[in-house]
């Protein structure tokens, strides 16, 4: 079991109120959420907005809400505007949150968000509303509505409007999936990603983007345009592919075709 420090706090002339909150098991409903294939967010208690008048719920303002494991080590610790507590006690439901995610005891997200959800023994956190995630080791900044984070797994899911901004490369996707450790996003569903140097532009429907390495691997089929300046000059696709931005290559393989373009006068 790990070590709990789910706490909220609101200061009232000068006093600090700290509400500690009793180990509970996950409700069924969180943890279907972590199969592998993607699932509908729509699913999450956080479609509903955070009550006006919440009724017997517990509320404070200005909070902070923080997690270790069971070695002491942070898991997350999330500020916000207001927190609704339910009734059992089992979540917390933040307007505004924005804080840090850790793993192995280092910070390797800042956050911000409209609306968030965490669950009191520390297994997930939702997000809602005009999400920005920044990967504080490689520098992407991750976009979009919905997210989900998985301590336990390492993995940060951010889906609904999906955007990656980075030196290197910047992309759109249904979802996007980062793994810190690895230092490995995967783009998932109607992929747009731009790569700087070399200067591409990739469509496919799955990539992944080893960071730390420089390579872009696709495993689907997949167009591959190149450019000179603003101006196509080549046009590839294949049913496998590597972008090597260290090298500045892109391999293709399996029925793999090469169309030269014309510039336009």
């Amino acid at each position: 079991m790990s070590r709990n420090n789910f706490r909220g706090e609101q200061r009232l002339g000068g006093m600090c109120l700290q509400l500690t909150l009793r180990r509970l098991l996950l409700i069924a409903l969180l943890l279907g959420s972590t199969a592998c294939g993607s699932r509908n967010f729509n699913d999450s208690p956080l479609t509903q907005d955070i009550p006006e008048n919440p009724g017997g719920n517990l509320v404070f303002k200005e909070v902070v809400l923080e997690q270790a494991d069971a070695q002491g080590h942070p898991l997350w610790l999330v500020r916000g505007k207001r927190a609704v507590y339910s009734q059992d006690q089992k979540v917390a439901r933040i307007e505004q949150p924005n804080g840090e995610l850790f793993q192995d005891g280092k910070i390797v997200y800042r956050f911000k968000a409209l609306q968030g959800m965490v669950q009191q023994n520390g297994q997930q956190i939702f997000l809602k509303g005009e999400i920005v995630a920044t990967a504080i080791k490689d520098g992407a900044v991750l976009r979009g509505n919905e997210a989900e984070w998985h301590p336990k797994k390492d993995l940060l899911m951010v889906r609904n409007h999906f955007t990656v901004t980075h030196p290197k490369m910047q992309g759109s996707a249904r979802e996007g999936r980062m793994f810190s450790r690895a230092r490995r996003m995967e783009m998932t569903g109607e992929v747009a990603a731009t790569s700087k140097d070399p200067n591409l532009k990739l469509k496919t429907e799955h990539l992944i983007w080893l960071m730390a390495e420089q390579k872009v691997v696709g495993d689907r089929f997949i167009q591959v345009d190149q450019y000179k300046g603003t101006t196509l000059t080549d046009r590839a696709t294949g049913y496998q592919s590597l972008v090597n931005q260290k090298t500045k290559t892109v391999l293709l393989q399996k029925n793999c075709q090469i169309n030269p373009q014309r510039p336009t006068a």
